[in-house]
């Protein structure tokens, strides 16, 4: 089975990033993922586009790009309770990205942070602050308490600007009442490495693009490629 480092357009976009200097947010770090100068998509996230696009499922798939006045059929996967509700059934888009089971392990990991210490480790406003985008940023590498957690990689500054807040907020959350790894190194060539090494297995796409499988004994992933262009490519540790 062929590897991302056989799929061009996600090797390529690999090869051309540039490591910012890491972000240091309690046990969260992020790599910031500087890009060369491109064109803008003219693509809109599904909050920006808020009226104007009807969701009634949500995909499990991944990233989903649609051509505007389109109308698809998307496998459904519930991420989050409370998204679909017998007031309505349409898809609403939310500031917040994480699942449910997620949300009951960190409370249970606050609780033990804050009979440890005595109070929460940071000002979650400060956090965002720390995180936030970038210019020249198209993507983030992700360590929490000193483990690899993820990395997004968007088709471009002002798409991964947009988008961003909403993929943080997940990382963001599970770094909540870990203990900071101050010692520790974020190797961007490692994870590179591992993701150009990882089966790439070709899958149709729900709308626009080409859709890629990233498996393997060290990543797990997807990536969304339009034309030549990854539109979006999620990996994470296996």
């Amino acid at each position: 089975m062929p590897t991302c480092a056989d799929v061009a357009p996600i090797a390529q976009a690999l090869s051309v990033l540039i490591a910012g200097a890491p972000i240091h947010a309690g046990a969260l770090t992020v790599v910031p993922l500087l890009a060369p100068p491109g064109g803008e998509p003219d693509w809109l996230t599904l909050a920006e586009a808020g009226d104007a696009v009807a969701v009634t499922e949500v995909s499990e798939a991944g990233a989903v790009l649609a051509a505007a006045g389109a109308t698809l059929t998307i496998s459904v996967s519930c991420v989050e309770q409370g998204r679909w509700a017998r007031r309505s059934e349409r898809f609403t888009s939310s500031d917040v990205s994480l699942y449910a089971f997620a949300r009951r392990k960190k409370a249970a990991r606050v609780s033990e942070s804050l009979r440890r210490h005595g109070g929460h480790r940071a000002d979650q406003g400060e956090v965002w602050r720390d995180v936030a985008a970038r210019a020249g940023q198209a993507g983030a590498a992700v360590w929490i308490a000193g483990a690899w957690a993820g990395l997004e990689l968007l088709a471009a500054p002002g798409l991964f600007a947009r988008a961003w807040p909403r993929l943080a907020s997940g990382y963001v959350a599970d770094a909540i009442g870990r203990e900071p790894r101050p010692s520790f190194t974020a190797d961007l060539a490692d994870v590179r490495h591992a993701i150009l090494r990882a089966t790439a297995e070709p899958a149709p796409a729900v709308g626009l693009g080409a859709e890629q499988r990233l498996g393997g004994t060290d990543v797990v992933g997807a990536a969304l490629v339009v034309g030549e262009r990854v539109a979006h490519l999620m990996a994470f540790p296996a």
